[in-house]
């Protein structure tokens, strides 16, 4: 990724939660906003093109709703292609709830059968893994405002399972996603440092520039010589999705 000149009329964004002594632990746990390890992040440090899908319409009927492939597609379709080395926040809306464990999980108790909560059906994580592929550009990270990447009542976890065979890292616990534009911002992730570790608390800050200065890159710049259209896109996601159902 190119290097990012800095201006002083870029806004911020925390998108942590506080951490403390209470009950918001995932049952057996420490409280805190977590990152799910990848092998290493990009050559430019923790600063990454970021993306916003919402969901939280689909939450409100159903608190357990997933990300779905045909959300993934739907949202393509209207906004293109997605940039190489992105990371992609889904927001459901949950994060409102953080504070009340009950409303959060689902449950006040660690009986973790009763977990009610939405994220990344196995089938987007599949479509994710599988873009650089078919497209060329690599989704480096994934993220919500939940507990979890998987959906509370998953008991394989499918979708981490999916991520991180991929080395894509996953946000948990994500703070403020109804600050953020859909497109346009960056974030910059910065994970305690804990050797050989699984995961790890951290900051996450979106930088969103009010000026864009021309050596920041957009979706659509020079930098994406092989612009995908539109009818393409589809018909790469289409090769994913036969390659997905053992048809090709």
């Amino acid at each position: 990724m190119a290097n990012v000149a800095r201006s002083a009329s870029e806004k911020y964004v925390d998108l942590g939660h506080d951490i403390f002594e209470g009950p918001m632990q995932w049952p057996g746990s420490l409280p805190y906003k977590r990152v799910d390890a990848r092998k290493g992040f990009s050559d430019s440090g923790y600063w990454y093109s970021t993306l916003v899908i919402i969901v939280s319409a689909k939450v409100e009927e159903d608190p357990n709703a997933e990300l779905t492939t045909d959300d993934l597609m739907e949202w393509l379709g209207e906004h293109g292609p997605l940039p190489d080395g992105v990371i992609l926040l889904l927001r459901t809306g949950w994060g409102t709830r953080f504070g009340n464990r009950t409303a959060y999980y689902g449950t006040d108790g660690n009986d973790t059968s009763k977990l009610a909560f939405p994220g990344f059906s196995p089938g987007a994580a599949q479509l994710l893994v599988g873009y650089e592929a078919a497209t060329g550009r690599r989704v480096f990270g994934v993220g919500l405002d939940t507990p979890s990447l998987d959906y509370g009542p998953s008991t394989l976890f499918t979708s981490h399972v999916e991520f991180s065979s991929a080395n894509i890292f996953g946000l948990e616990n994500v703070a403020n996603l109804k600050k953020l534009p859909t497109t346009g911002f960056h974030l910059t992730v910065m994970p305690m440092k804990i050797k050989g570790g699984s995961g790890a608390p951290a900051r996450i800050i979106a930088t969103l520039p009010e000026v864009r200065s021309a050596s920041i890159p957009t979706q659509r710049d020079s930098s994406a010589t092989s612009l995908i259209t539109k009818a393409s896109l589809h018909y790469y996601m289409g090769v994913i999705l036969l390659l997905l159902q053992g048809c090709i």
